[in-house]
């Protein structure tokens, strides 16, 4: 009896243990959506480009030769990221209103993100999967 109860508290102490860390990584993915300058004239431009690129990739998910032409821009987007950095910067009202690691948090992961949208779709659509049901 006394072995279950032993069994017992190491799962409650093991799960309230996982709940903290659930706890804390919520807390920490609130405090960076919370540090986001959302406001910022150049935040709205960046996110309603990465918008209407999600929207122009949904829009040509079934024509192969744009899912191409996409990925291309894609890909030079995210290879040019330093160039287009440097472009940012010289718009800020001070001098270090985005530094690099911004870049890329708020420009590459979001491009690299939808690439994977545009690959996951196109080799949906060239191999037929014959899966029984």
């Amino acid at each position: 009896m006394e072995e279950v109860r032993s069994a017992e508290n190491d799962y409650d102490d093991f799960v309230s243990g996982k709940l903290s860390e659930v706890h804390r990584f919520i807390d920490n993915v609130v405090g960076f959506f919370h540090n986001i300058p959302w406001k910022e004239p150049w935040m709205i431009a960046l996110m309603s480009f990465h918008i209407m690129f999600l929207l122009i990739v949904m829009r040509y998910r079934r024509d192969i030769k744009s899912q191409l032409w996409l990925c291309v821009v894609a890909f030079f987007l995210v290879f040019f990221s330093k160039e287009i950095w440097i472009l940012f910067t010289s718009f800020g009202a001070h001098k270090n209103f985005m530094n690099r690691s911004s870049m890329e948090t708020y420009w590459t992961i979001p491009i690299m993100m939808i690439w994977a949208l545009l690959e996951a779709s196109n080799s949906f659509i060239n191999f037929n999967f014959n899966l029984p049901l």
